[in-house]
């Protein structure tokens, strides 16, 4: 079965990135389709509604991207990337599966927010994953997602890690995994709503050792080796 770890994880940043400062999280992974001109009539039909600038810059930004100009590590690469920027572009999988099937996958691994913080101590108990897989259809660039209902990971073993049900979690740990989530659909709106998050225990894993986890999805098998791209040796 193929796997996608090879697979470009650094992309446009998209979404407000402000709603993620108090965490130092990098919004990273998301493949555009090129769709054409038709995103006009999707993505600016509220012009003369009362959106907010911050609403109405993320709208701009959506349709750029969607009209063809993606920015990519081919074009692009970070200036003195901090190991948090690093880390979380290796996070981050984005898959186009075809012109109009797409998938992002990411792990959200401590190395990716800022060291000492609830969120980071967090994810170094579980392991959060987050997908969306998501269809445009053309010309319109309607917008259409699979409701993911389940998901398996697996260590480098082989083995499954044990998944994590929300009222299963510490008291602390859903606060803090339930703001951080809030913040994340806020800032990438539809796309934001349409992600779903998994959660397991992380066992032996950390994304500073040498132990890596896979993710298979909707027959592909998308890998991180560890330890990440970022961490301290």
């Amino acid at each position: 079965m193929p796997c996608w770890q090879k697979i470009s994880r650094g992309w446009a940043k998209s979404g407000n990135a402000r709603a993620f400062q108090r965490y130092n999280v990098q919004i990273e992974p998301l493949v555009w389709p090129k769709i054409g001109a038709g995103f006009n009539r999707v993505f600016f039909a509220q012009r003369g509604s009362s959106m907010s600038n911050t609403q109405r810059f993320n709208m701009l930004l959506l349709g750029v991207m969607l009209s063809g100009a993606v920015f990519s590590p081919a074009y692009s690469r970070s200036w003195k990337a901090t190991p948090a920027q690093i880390a979380g572009e290796y996070a981050a999988i984005a898959h186009a599966r075809s012109n109009t099937d797409f998938v992002n996958i990411r792990w959200w691994a401590s190395p990716t927010v800022m060291s000492g913080t609830p969120l980071a101590g967090v994810l170094e108990k579980f392991i959060v994953i987050s997908v969306v897989h998501f269809h445009v259809q053309p010309p319109t660039g309607t917008m259409s997602f699979d409701d993911i209902e389940t998901l398996e990971a697996r260590d480098s073993s082989e083995m499954p890690l044990t998944f994590i049900s929300r009222n299963a979690l510490p008291p602390a740990a859903a606060g803090v995994l339930a703001a951080f989530e809030a913040s994340f659909r806020q800032s990438l709106g539809r796309l934001g709503d349409g992600t779903k998050f998994f959660i397991f225990d992380a066992g032996m894993v950390r994304a500073c050792e040498k132990v890596g986890i896979s993710v298979p999805y909707s027959g592909e098998t998308y890998t991180w080796e560890t330890p990440f791209p970022g961490c301290s040796r």
